[in-house]
């Protein structure tokens, strides 16, 4: 994005997402980002292209979606 001839856009600094997880097993997802000037719109985590969760600033909420395979402990 540029504003007034300056560039500006998010930078994600660190994504941590495990290649392989056995069933049933923990899997820690990370994204670890820097917005510069701009303002967080939303964070989307998605699943064979199906979304399972959503950190959205704006409306101060976290959802989780259902879907197969996926448990999300929003704490």
């Amino acid at each position: 994005m540029s504003v007034g001839g300056a560039v500006t856009c998010l930078r994600i600094r660190d994504l941590r997402i495990p290649s392989h997880v056995a069933e049933g097993s923990e899997a820690v997802l990370s994204c670890k980002y820097e917005l510069g000037k701009q303002h967080l719109y939303a964070v989307k985590w998605f699943k064979d292209d199906r979304e399972f969760y959503r950190y959205q600033p704006v409306t101060n909420g976290t959802q989780a979606f259902t879907e197969k395979g996926v448990s999300v402990d929003v704490s």
